[in-house]
């Protein structure tokens, strides 16, 4: 592993910056790590900016990873920030679409503007997602290739989109802290295709009702068993972060293994006695799972 992120393997940055949208983003670890960045590795120069900034130079990442790997896709942005184009976007996925021996997840608390992007592409070329991808192929190459990225060059020339959407590698998700902003994220989340679903409450600052969301589905739901396919639990760590209450995530993982939903509880976090080594945890928190890929 490359990252202490511990649900993933590895993570892929394209992009980085962003801009607060909830409480869940006051004490963003993103934007500490960028002060403490700044100046390297395509970061702004100014301590006191978390600019959103393309990094095109790291698209062709994941084509030189040979094992595969568990991957999250903008660990220090949001891909579906309003600053990111849709046509970089198109060069994300394009890179994942290539790269199906990884999995690549997507975390976004923009799950509007995440299906205003689906509702763009599928408006183009008729919905023809190849001919819509086709394109972009032409763009991402030209692009890597002015920027004289020749690492993994031979792949780059053969790549070529030849597949539907959902990619069965991409897996979607939304980042939840509270009742609030799950009611407002997770209906958006459940309406836009994808080969798996998952939500992450983390930092979680209250409880969660997750029962409508991950309910077996009791009519058409894109093929799928359950409308979210995976939760990932968290508490907020790092200079003020604010207590979870050990309730909030005992409730929602004993949501999650009544309907059979894998469930990740990653951290306790703030937690007022500090303990955030797992075998200190209740006995019911220690569960980590991933959803069958």
């Amino acid at each position: 592993m490359s990252t202490k992120i511990e649900w993933c393997d590895e993570v892929w940055n394209p992009v980085t910056g962003c801009t607060k949208v909830s409480a869940g983003c006051k004490n963003c670890y993103a934007e500490r790590m960028a002060k403490r960045l700044a100046g390297r590795f395509g970061y702004p120069p100014a301590p006191d900016q978390f600019k959103v900034t393309l990094h095109p130079e790291l698209l062709n990442k994941p084509l030189g990873w040979k094992k595969p790997r568990r991957v999250f896709v903008n660990s220090m942005s949001d891909l579906f920030h309003e600053d990111v184009p849709f046509e970089f976007i198109d060069f994300v996925f394009l890179i994942a679409e290539s790269t199906s021996e990884h999995i690549h997840s997507i975390l976004t608390k923009r799950p509007d503007r995440m299906r205003m992007y689906f509702t763009y592409v599928q408006g183009t070329h008729l919905g023809d997602w190849n001919a819509h991808f086709d394109l972009a192929v032409r763009g991402l190459r030209k692009l890597l290739d002015n920027r004289s990225v020749g690492l993994y060059h031979k792949k780059l020339r053969n790549l070529s989109y030849k597949s539907d959407w959902p990619l069965s590698n991409v897996w979607l998700g939304v980042s939840v802290e509270d009742q609030k902003t799950a009611n407002e994220r997770l209906p958006i989340l459940v309406e836009t295709p994808a080969a798996k679903r998952f939500v992450s409450c983390e930092p979680l600052l209250g409880p969660v009702d997750l029962a409508e969301w991950i309910s077996p589905c009791a009519g058409n739901c894109d093929g799928q068993k359950y409308p979210i396919d995976w939760v990932i639990v968290g508490g907020e760590s790092g200079p003020g972060a604010r207590p979870m209450e050990i309730e909030w995530a005992e409730n929602i993982v004993t949501q999650c293994e009544v309907v059979g939903i894998p469930v990740f509880m990653k951290q306790l976090g703030g937690y007022p006695d500090k303990r955030n080594r797992m075998e200190e945890w209740p006995e019911e928190l220690r569960v980590r799972e991933w959803p069958e890929e």
